[in-house]
Formats: structure tokens, C-alpha cells, sequence
């Protein structure tokens, strides 16, 4: 949800509470106005008052909003993004695409990369699960793991067929998940097989 507010000018705990659900989006589904204060740092009143200022009655209709705009289908969200770039803003872009780079290399830890590394290259067998928009990524790396020789399967589907190939997996397999939503119940799944099989 784009909670850019041309026109306002917003006081510090409202900027703050922008800026705090920018970058969680995906959790505000989940709280409450008391967990969004205390995440910044600022009143409950504070945050009831931040509603209208984008637009909103209450918490309740931001989190509808929030809702309906995952739910766009493909096509509706292709539609949007294309009308927001015009010949003008290309380049603008490809900036803010540099900039979603740059943050996840600014939060990218080493030690653990080099685990996640190592788990791979020890796998018996790399299970790989990545539902929706996720599944070019699953493809790829689906694609570059068997050309290094490894053995790998995709957990491509949902419901009961994803618990009949879970069953064959073991202790010293891995389990890759890229996703970029928030957690499912097949997500759910995997996390809990994961650790009961260690």
C-alpha cells in the first residue's frame, strides 16, 4: 500500500507510524493500535489519529485496504505499476530498484549466508518450495542446483499433495522457501516439518 501523502505534512509521531508500517507492512494485519505505538514509540491516541491522515476511518478500514490491494489480481497490479511510470520517471525506477539492492545488502549477513551455503552443499536432497509470485525464484534455483549436481525437488503444490512429499524428507535434507507475502498455511507446514525433522 502506498502511503506516500503529497500535500501533507505530517507531525513526527505520524511520520514515524508511516514509516514504521512502510516497512512492516506485512505485519500490520496482526496488530493492534497498541503493538503499532509501542513499535514507534509514540501514543495509542497518536496512532488513532494517524488513520485519517491517510485516508481511513480506523485501523479496522486500513487493514481492509491493505487486504483488498494483496488481492489484486496479477493483471490489475501490472496495470497499476505501469501507469505510475511515465517516460519521465524510468530512470526513477530503476533507482528505487537499486535501493531495495542496496538495503538487502545492507541488512545481508555474512555468517549466515555461509551457513545457508553450507547447508545447501551438504544437503542429501534440497526440497524447494516457492508458491505465487515466488515460483520464478524456486525455478532458478531449482534450474542452478541440479546443474552443480545436486538433487533437488519442487514442492509446487498446495493442500495434500504437499504432505505426500513431505513425508520423504529426512534430517540431512533442506528445505528452500522464498515467498513474498505473508505466511500460509502451507508455509505453517513446512516450518513445523522442517523441526520435527531437524
Amino acid at each position: 500500500m502506498n502511503l506516500a501523502l503529497e500535500g501533507h505534512k505530517l507531525s513526527r509521531g505520524h511520520q514515524r507510524i508511516a514509516d514504521y508500517i512502510s516497512k512492516h507492512m506485512e505485519d500490520i494485519p496482526f496488530m493492534v493500535e497498541e503493538d503499532i505505538a509501542a513499535a514507534c514509540q509514540v501514543s495509542t491516541s497518536t496512532v488513532s489519529r494517524f488513520w485519517s491522515e491517510v485516508g481511513c476511518r480506523n485501523l479496522k478500514e486500513f487493514k481492509q485496504k491493505v487486504k483488498d490491494e494483496m488481492l489484486l489480481s496479477p493483471s490489475q497490479k501490472l496495470q497499476s505499476a505501469f501507469s505510475k511510470i511515465n517516460e519521465n520517471d524510468a530512470a526513477a525506477s530503476l533507482l528505487v530498484g537499486a535501493d531495495y539492492l542496496q538495503q538487502t545488502a545492507d541488512r545481508l549477513s555474512q555468517e549466515a549466508f555461509d551457513e545457508a551455503a553450507s547447508l545447501l552443499r551438504e544437503a542429501g536432497t534440497v526440497y524447494i518450495y516457492g508458491p505465487g509470485s515466488a515460483e520464478s525464484l524456486a525455478a532458478l534455483t531449482d534450474f542452478r542446483l541440479t546443474r552443480f549436481g545436486m538433487r533437488v525437488k519442487r514442492l509446487d503444490r498446495g493442500g495434500h499433495e504437499l504432505f505426500n512429499l513431505l513425508v520423504h524428507v529426512q534430517p540431512q535434507d533442506v528445505i528452500v522457501i522464498f515467498g513474498f507475502v505473508s505466511e500460509s498455511p502451507e508455509l505453517s507446514v513446512l516450518l513445523d516439518h522442517a523441526k520435527v525433522k531437524g
